[in-house]
């Protein structure tokens, strides 16, 4: 690619865009696949621009960019073993889209749900291009390297995790009950409640006035049950409560590396605390596992070790929240 000028005049600036539709679009998705070949070779870790969990058979699937993905594969491993027909599939390509390698991935499969970080639903967006791109080649032939398709799944879009909001594995229980039930709210997010279970008298009236005005908010989100357990009977977790300027954040990640090492575990590690900083309250959550865990968005609300350097963290919080029976 090359650029003939910091200002273009406007033939020259639309043949150069029509050059990089064809030859440079064209050719990019060959030095990315060899990018991510090379990658596995030095560090053992595959990657493709497309790449499925549990999908072949499935009915349900989700499909997510980024880490995400690792928490519904756990979440589709857990509901797998309970006979539902449920898969993955994460998008490690973005640019240029990879349409042709996710219809191949979506072909036949009854629901499909879009997990998006932002409102914009740009991933949705492309998802389901490609998708009617698909179908319309199943009548006739218009868009190369895209397979053709005779029906399409219906298309959710999910949103989760704005500004930090926590996204827990029961969550991702929900997004695929909801593909399986006849009503498939098609916009929902996840981790979000916006009317009260068992409201006083007058925020009971307000709800009811919020339902009569707008009644499309009470599908958009979802009723769930306890958490599932995803990790092996051997794991343990560990959740620090303390406030800014204690030096938890940093003592946790030491933490980690030093379990992590001497115990032989796989580890996954993250903090948790606001923009005040300094005084305001913050949380550290480990696990340590035999087996590389999934897990990889969610506070740990369930734990067996609570640890506190703050002599008053009874004051802001309850650090017993969730302490196994057994717990320390």
């Amino acid at each position: 690619p090359g650029l003939s000028g910091g200002v273009q005049n406007q033939r020259e600036f639309q043949a150069g865009l029509v050059d990089h539709k064809t030859h440079y679009v064209n050719d990019l998705p060959r030095f990315i696949r060899q990018a991510m070949d090379e990658y596995g070779e030095l560090t053992g870790r595959r990657y493709q621009p497309v790449q499925t969990f549990m999908a072949d058979d499935a009915e349900h699937v989700i499909v997510g960019l980024g880490s995400v993905t690792d928490d519904a594969e756990a979440v589709a491993s857990y509901l797998r073993e309970q006979g539902k027909k449920v898969g993955v599939v994460s998008i490690k390509q973005l640019q240029p889209f990879p349409e042709g390698e996710l219809v191949a991935a979506l072909d036949g499969k009854k629901a499909v749900t879009v997990l998006e970080r932002s409102e914009v639903t740009a991933l949705t967006n492309l998802v389901t291009q490609a998708l009617f791109k698909a179908r319309e080649n199943g009548d006739l032939i218009r868009h190369q390297g895209i397979p053709a398709i005779t029906s399409l799944p219906k298309i959710s879009t999910g949103i989760f995790g704005i500004g930090a909001h926590d996204l827990q594995p029961r969550h991702l229980v929900a997004t695929f009950k909801n593909m399986e039930s006849s009503l498939n709210v098609p916009f929902f997010y996840l981790g979000s409640q916006f009317f009260e279970k068992d409201p006083t008298p007058r925020n009971a009236e307000l709800q009811q006035r919020l339902k009569q005005a707008y009644p499309e908010t009470e599908f958009m989100a979802f009723d769930t049950a306890d958490n599932p357990t995803l990790l092996p009977q051997d794991a343990f977790r560990i959740r620090f409560h303390s406030i800014g300027g204690y030096g938890t954040i940093a003592t946790g990640k030491l933490l980690t590396d030093i379990l992590a090492g001497v115990l032989g575990l796989h580890s996954r590690s993250a903090p948790k605390y606001g923009s005040e900083k300094s005084g305001a309250p913050t949380n550290f959550y480990i696990t340590l596992s035999p087996e590389p865990i999934k897990i990889t968005n969610a506070e740990l609300e369930d734990v067996e070790i609570v640890i506190s350097p703050d002599h008053k963290v009874f004051s802001h919080t309850n650090p017993l929240r969730g302490l196994a029976e057994d717990g320390t």
